[in-house]
């Protein structure tokens, strides 16, 4: 939900992107729409990998962004938790990869 509503261009999201960590808004729109492949892979075993990778990726950004850029180490703890879940699936995932 929250990829989607950063390429649709919530009000939210397009606020915290320029004002919070001081990022151009097209990067919105590549972070929302990683966020939406992501989910969308780890919804099938052979893709899962792949897609807890991009999210892997982007959830080590958020949560650089909510430490560094926004300075509220607190706001990272969602994004964080996240990112654990999504290197669990990928080391659950690997052995049903489809390896090209």
């Amino acid at each position: 939900m929250a990829g989607g509503g950063k390429s649709l261009g919530s009000k939210m999201h397009v606020e915290a992107f320029a004002t919070k960590w001081h990022y151009p808004q097209w990067f919105r729109v590549v972070v929302g729409s990683v966020e939406v492949t992501g989910a969308a892979l780890v919804a099938f075993p052979m893709t899962a990998l792949y897609g807890a990778v991009l999210l892997t990726a982007i959830m080590l950004g958020a949560v650089h962004a909510h430490i560094f850029r926004e300075r509220v180490p607190k706001n990272a703890i969602a994004p964080g938790v996240l990112l654990v879940m999504a290197v669990t699936v990928g080391i659950l995932r690997a052995s049903q990869v489809a390896w090209p």
